[in-house]
């Protein structure tokens, strides 16, 4: 998982990333509980990831804060339908 924030710093635009791995080695991805748990794990990520960048990057709304948090789980869930398409054959 990826999430990028922009920024103006002094009239210079700023942008950092922070990615963090979702494991699910642990996690039965034929079975809906295993979606269902991986897809969990994707959104507590998702969102302990833009919690960091506002500690980082103070100064976002909430309605950006709400936007960081579902564009992280739309981009990650991209690769999370690729893996679950792979366990089910």
């Amino acid at each position: 998982m990826k999430k990028t924030s922009t920024g103006m710093t002094k009239n210079r635009v700023t942008t950092v990333t922070i990615s963090r791995q979702v494991s699910h080695s642990d996690l039965d991805l034929s079975t809906a509980e295993g979606k269902a748990a991986l897809e969990a794990q994707v959104k507590e990520t998702a969102a302990n990831v833009c919690k960091q960048l506002d500690r980082r990057y103070p100064g976002q709304s909430s309605d950006e804060d709400k936007n960081c948090v579902q564009e992280a789980i739309d981009e990650a869930m991209v690769s999370v339908r690729g893996v679950e398409k792979a366990a089910t054959g």
